[in-house]
């Protein structure tokens, strides 16, 4: 998209299918802001929430982690938006996202 743009902007030919991209762009994007959420939160509770030690019993939970990121990755490659079609639904899922993995780093270890 950005090439494109940047080779119309200079007298250049724009990329065919570059608007045929955008959709997918668009999956990325809000992937992005989905993940974002958890990110603040686990950062904010590194300082102000109790959190376990690391040791091996952990390891299920990072399964668990990396199962659940590991899938939304995927649909931001090949998926749909499914609830993330809107801002609001991105930030509910954001926000779901974080109570899921915090329930699952806190419980199942």
């Amino acid at each position: 998209m950005i090439k494109s743009a940047v080779q119309a902007a200079t007298g250049g030919q724009a990329i065919p299918d570059a608007a045929a991209r955008a959709g997918r762009a668009l999956v990325a994007s809000r992937t992005n802001v989905l993940f974002s959420i958890p990110m603040l939160f686990f950062m904010g509770a590194a300082r102000h929430l109790p959190m376990q030690k690391f040791d091996v019993s952990l390891f299920p939970t990072l399964w668990i982690v990396f199962a659940i990121v590991g899938a939304l990755e995927i649909n931001a490659l090949w998926g749909k938006t499914g609830p993330m079609t809107t801002v609001k639904g991105v930030i509910t899922s954001g926000f779901a996202l974080a109570a899921a993995l915090y329930l699952v780093v806190e419980f199942v270890a």
